[in-house]
C-alpha cells in the first residue's frame, strides 16, 4: 500500500472513530461544567472519567487499526506507543485540571496546578512529534500526523 493509499484508510478509520471521540468530548465538557459551576464533583468525577473510558476505548481501536496498516513490526509499536502516551498524557492533564476543585486547593496554589497542566500539554505535543518521527523511521511509507489530519 502506497503513501496516499495509506493516507485515505487512515481517514477514514478516524471519521468511523469521530462520533465517539465528540461524544466523549462533549462528556468532558458537562463533566467540567458541572465541577467548575456546582458543589457536586461526584458527578462531574464519574462524568470525566467515562469521557477517558470512551476516549481510551476510541483510541486504543483506532491504534490498533492503524497498526494493521503497516507490516514492520517495529513500525507497529511506536504507533501503539503513541496512542497509549496520548491516553496516559491527556488523562494526567484532565486529572490536574480537575484535582484543584475537588480537593480545595487555595487561589494561591491554582497557579501551579495550571501551569503543570500547561507542562502536560506541551509534553503531549512533543511526544506525539517525536513518536511520529520515529513511526517514519521505522516505516517511510506511513504518513506523519499532520499528512492525514
Amino acid at each position: 500500500m502506497n503513501k496516499q493509499e495509506r493516507i485515505q484508510t487512515i481517514q477514514t478509520i478516524r471519521k468511523r472513530m469521530k462520533p465517539v471521540r465528540m461524544v466523549s468530548a462533549c462528556f468532558a465538557a458537562i463533566g467540567f461544567l458541572i465541577l467548575f459551576l456546582t458543589d457536586q464533583p461526584i458527578w462531574s468525577i464519574f462524568l470525566i472519567v467515562f469521557a477517558l473510558i470512551l476516549f481510551g476505548i476510541s483510541s486504543r481501536k483506532e491504534g490498533l487499526e492503524i497498526c494493521r496498516i503497516t507490516n514492520m513490526k517495529q513500525a507497529k509499536r511506536w504507533i501503539q506507543l503513541s496512542y497509549v502516551a496520548s491516553f496516559v498524557l491527556i488523562s494526567i492533564a484532565m486529572t490536574l485540571i480537575t484535582i484543584p476543585h475537588v480537593a480545595d486547593v487555595s487561589d494561591s496554589h491554582m497557579f501551579y496546578w495550571y501551569l503543570a497542566s500547561s507542562v502536560i500539554i506541551i509534553m503531549i505535543v512533543a511526544v506525539e512529534t517525536n513518536l511520529d518521527h520515529r513511526v517514519r523511521q521505522a516505516d517511510p511509507e506511513q504518513p506523519l500526523s499532520n499528512e492525514y489530519r
